[in-house]
């Protein structure tokens, strides 16, 4: 895999430029207003950019076939292959350039064999201070404060309080993190679930989409012959567009899903050799399921019914459109195809941008400069994007979920994870008496079965330690009909849309005595219907979030504000795992993020004037 390098130029790029140059008009959006990519300025000054990264490798001797990619929207710089110690240190000599740095590789240990690169090397030389103190003016205003302020100011209701309310008692368990934030108060300032989020269009870069799903119709009913019920955006709005690819047909998108884009800048047969390839590989169709666990969290049309719980589901904004920009592949990511997605985010028009990384640490640990990412980042919110997303704790570096870092981007807003306030409790009767309860989901009592360690049922894809996960690495053949044990102990953290309950180790000594029992050959068990609980007080902070101060700027706090994360019913790929459902129950600190993007679109429909950055500033 060839090593590739980000060039940062000695230039704003087009979302900050205030005409400074001479021949050059400013390109930056006046205040409160988002950029116009399509603009002949625009378009003038990249051409600029893109002249000036060719003129300085050139400089430095470095092939023009090594070129990868240009930028110049929310980055000004470039990306090329293979640079010499020699051409490095001729770049960084060059009055032009800021910085030179190795562009970032995330890697799932689970899924991909590529390995991760060091971001060693110098980084952002010179203007880190005027950047950090812009950031450090949003702090005292800007749309992150009132979001925090507004979203959580209900957050001790408990669903169902309001009995006389059709849409809380509509939505009831299906949609309970909803009302924890007294979100459906936002949907009536804004006109009703009908009109909450109209025209907002949140961006996701995820790993693709399940568009077929109904929480992305623009039908009425969601059904393939209603009519459309959602009028197309001007393009003076929003330009994004759909790319064909495996399994993934440009009419596929609609006036809800209004945009899917992949970014390709790493995907090609001899890099993505050790990535397992699904029926999404090199299109933007979501295998694995996170991008439409997000995007439906965030976005998903209202009062919808689902075969999991009862009542609906619904998005937080439910009339916003949904934009997927798609830089994962099999759990392998990019610094160079997460800067491509940003890029192509602010130049289509979103208003909202969720990552579903921040590829942190913000600072080059070589010399305490911003890193490519970080920078883009704050571009694209004076570029007029609202961006959220939520950072691995580093108590989980250790369990095998990537790269945990500290974040500390003012400019990004960063969720913390909250419980919902419901819960539902599931019992297990053992075929030897013992009975044992723990969280989990059933919608109806499940007989008496065989029961089984899954551990025995491995297959060769991910063997035993998959199967013990009821993951890909379950043989579903041999499952079929039993009722599986499968050794996990994430008490707090989820439970499956298929009938099953979680429990602690710790729970009286009886997750080893299941364990033993599930092993014996005439092991049996019965499940009953889940039990609602109200079990939570709300807000109730999770484990598993970052907490404090940002290890790279010990004068900002991180996260910004919270939302529910844990067991959310989210919508899902059917293909999803090993179920075929189109709704999962799900939890972690990006779906945090995504109440947040969803909340930040309502914010927008009813401010539209607010920006990401304080009322009348620029950088």
């Amino acid at each position: 895999m060839p090593t590739v390098w980000i060039v940062q130029l000695n230039y704003d790029p087009a979302a900050s430029y205030d005409g400074s140059k001479p021949g050059f008009k400013a390109t930056t959006p006046v205040a409160r207003d988002k950029m116009d990519s399509s603009s002949s300025d625009v378009a003038r000054y990249t051409a600029f950019l893109r002249s000036k990264c060719e003129a300085v490798l050139a400089f430095a001797g470095v092939d023009p076939a090594n070129i990868r990619k240009h930028f110049g929207i929310t980055f000004p710089g470039c990306a090329v292959d293979n640079l010499t110690p020699e051409q490095v240190a001729a770049l960084q000599s060059n009055p032009d350039v800021v910085a030179v740095s190795v562009a970032r590789v995330s890697v799932n240990a689970e899924s991909a064999s590529v390995s991760n690169t060091d971001s060693g090397g110098p980084g952002m030389r010179g203007r880190k201070g005027d950047a950090m103190r812009a950031a450090r003016l949003m702090l005292s205003g800007g749309a992150a404060a009132a979001l925090a302020a507004e979203a959580a100011s209900g957050g001790s209701r408990r669903l169902l309080q309001d009995k006389n309310d059709k849409v809380s008692s509509e939505l009831a368990l299906g949609s309970a993190h909803l009302f924890d934030l007294q979100i459906e108060k936002l949907w009536k300032e804004v006109g009703g679930v009908d009109k909450a989020g109209e025209n907002q269009v949140i961006g996701f870069v995820a790993d693709g989409i399940w568009p077929e799903h109904p929480a992305f119709s623009d039908r009425e009913n969601t059904s393939p012959s209603g009519r459309v019920i959602y009028k197309p955006l001007p393009t003076s709005t929003f330009r994004g567009d759909c790319e064909a690819g495996e399994q993934f047909n440009k009419t596929l998108c609609n006036q809800k899903l209004v945009a899917c884009r992949a970014m390709k800048n790493y995907a090609s047969a001899d890099v993505l050799a050790g990535v397992e390839k699904g029926p999404d590989y090199l299109s933007c169709r979501d295998y694995y399921g996170t991008g439409t666990n997000l995007a439906g969290l965030a976005a998903g049309n209202g009062l919808l019914p689902n075969d999991i719980t009862p009542g609906m589901i619904s998005g937080a904004a439910p009339r916003a459109r949904v934009a997927v920009y798609k830089y994962s592949w099999g759990g392998f990511r990019t610094e160079l195809d997460a800067l491509d997605a940003r890029e192509q985010a602010a130049k289509d028009g979103v208003d909202i941008l969720q990552l579903d990384t921040f590829f942190a640490p913000d600072v080059n640990a070589a010399d305490g400069t911003l890193q490519p990412f970080t920078v883009a980042s704050l571009h694209a919110a004076a570029a007029g994007v609202f961006i959220s997303t939520a950072l691995l704790p580093v108590s989980l570096a250790a369990f095998d979920y990537g790269s945990a870092e500290s974040g500390s981007a003012p400019w990004a807003t960063f969720a913390a994870m909250t419980r919902a306030s419901l819960t539902t409790r599931v019992t297990a009767s053992l075929g030897n008496g013992i009975t044992v309860t723990g969280l989990g989901w059933s919608k109806d009592p499940v007989p008496t079965a065989p029961l089984i360690y899954a551990g025995l049922l491995t297959t060769d894809k991910l063997g035993a330690a998959g199967a013990k996960s009821c993951s890909r690495g379950l043989n579903t053949t041999l499952a079929a009909g039993k009722i599986v044990f499968d050794g996990f102990d994430l008490e707090d953290d989820y439970y499956d849309a298929v009938p099953s309950l979680k429990m602690t180790s710790a729970a009286d000594g009886k997750a080893d005595v299941l364990r033993n029992y599930s092993q014996a050959v005439d092991a049996t068990a019965s499940l009953s219907a889940a039990v609602v609980s109200n079990s939570f007080p709300v807000p109730a902070m999770s484990d598993y979030n970052q907490k404090g101060i940002a290890a790279d700027y010990l004068d900002i706090l991180k996260p910004d504000t919270a939302a529910p994360g844990e067991r959310l019913v989210v919508a899902s790929p059917p293909t999803d795992f090993i179920f075929s459902s189109n709704y999962t129950i799900w939890g972690g600190l990006q779906l945090s993020a995504s109440t947040i993007s969803g909340v930040a679109a309502l914010l927008r429909q009813k401010y539209p004037h607010w920006s990401p950055l304080p009322s009348g500033q620029q950088l």
